[in-house]
């Protein structure tokens, strides 16, 4: 037997408008709790004050509709024109905002905790001091828009566009930014205690006086990047900072812990990495040659179009390593382990391979190997 449900009613512009007027002359709120309004046009209506918590406004008209301390907790407007409509002071705790157009909208106090803003666009908009504990804001567009002193904690702003947006004294802590783009964004004196910034681009941001103690900047940009002595962050990090925008220098790098930094392009010219953690690192375009790679794990690191000519990288770990037309002519591989490392149109001309573990790796017809050398009976594999 079919199980009966029970649809949330459905009401016309005229009807909302007379169930409004009869509120106010009783003296009553009015309230569309729990109300399917959805593809409705409400535009320019005052709909200040108005109970409409769990309300269906999906795909609705709101152009230029006020909202003033209206309750919209856990109501669904995705998809619906909300151009210029006022949220001043309105309740907005955990309201579905998914691709609605929210251009030129107030909201101005309102309270935001919860709200899933994923996918849509508010570039330039005024979100300071804004409460966004737990929302959800991924893969939108905030080009330049003002989140200063708002609460971002453990919000969802992955693949989000934040580039040159105002960030200053911003509550991160435990947001995850996965692959969100702060290029030129203002973060100073933010909160990114604990913060997931993984393959971010923070690319000439501001994080002076910033907190990013415990975060996770795996495969994060961090070329030009505006550090102080205010600035705290794991000495992991800024030590991946100092490489990407002062060099390596004469320091000498054996043992450190590099695992899924992002070093792309970084010049590594005769370092010391030895024993070094790579694993899963960006370096793509690192020259790092002439470099001291000895028993250094490279597993799963990008080292697509590197320069490691002459490199000892003997007893190195290179496991699933994508070495895709990197340069290692001259290259000390001895006892290395290439394990289903990726050696597309790779240069091994000279190189070292006594020893070398190749069971799996990849190769083409361009890849170079050293004279007589037979990269099929070492157990590469040939591809297409």
């Amino acid at each position: 037997m079919e199980e009966l449900t029970n649809p949330m009613p459905t009401l016309t512009r005229e009807q909302v408008s007379e169930i409004i007027d009869a509120a106010f002359e009783q003296g009553e709120k009015p309230s569309f709790k729990q109300t399917d309004l959805s593809d409705i046009d409400l535009s320019d209506i005052d709909l200040s004050r108005t109970d409409l918590s769990q309300a269906n406004l999906s795909g609705a008209k709101l152009v230029e509709t006020d909202f003033t301390e209206a309750d919209l907790s856990e109501a669904n407007l995705s998809g619906a024109d909300l151009t210029w409509a006022n949220f001043d002071r309105a309740n907005l705790h955990r309201v579905n905002l998914t691709g609605a157009n929210l251009g030129g909208t107030l909201l101005n106090k309102a309270r935001l905790a919860g709200v899933i803003l994923k996918g849509v666009n508010l570039n330039w908009a005024d979100l300071s001091g804004a409460d966004l504990r737990q929302a959800n804001l991924s893969s939108g567009s905030f080009r330049r828009s003002n989140f200063s002193r708002a609460n971002l904690q453990e919000a969802q702003l992955q693949l989000t566009n934040l580039q040159l947006a105002d960030l200053s004294q911003t509550n991160f802590t435990k947001a995850n930014l996965h692959q969100a783009n702060l290029r030129e964004a203002n973060l100073c004196q933010a909160n990114l205690n604990q913060a997931v910034l993984t393959e971010t681009n923070l690319f000439e941001a501001n994080l002076v006086g910033a907190n990013l103690l415990k975060a996770d900047l795996s495969g994060a940009n961090l070329k030009g990047v505006r550090l102080n002595e205010t600035t705290r962050m794991d000495k992991k990090w800024l030590l991946v900072w100092e490489l990407v925008n002062q060099g390596a220098g004469d320091r000498n790098l054996t043992g450190v812990d590099l695992y899924g930094a992002n070093l792309s392009k970084t010049n590594l010219t005769g370092v010391s990495l030895s024993q070094a953690n790579l694993s899963y690192a960006n370096l793509f375009m690192v020259n790092l040659a002439a470099a001291n790679l000895q028993g250094s794990n490279l597993k799963a690191a990008d080292l697509f179009n590197a320069t490691l000519t002459t490199s000892d990288l003997a007893k190195a770990i290179l496991i699933r390593a994508d070495l895709t037309r990197a340069n290692l002519s001259g290259a000390n591989l001895s006892q290395a382990d290439l394990t289903e490392a990726n050696l597309t149109r790779a240069n091994l001309t000279e190189a070292n391979l006594v020893g070398t573990i190749l069971q799996g790796a990849t190769y083409t017809e361009a890849t170079r190997w050293p004279a007589e050398f037979d990269p099929t009976v070492a157990g590469a594999l040939l591809q297409g």
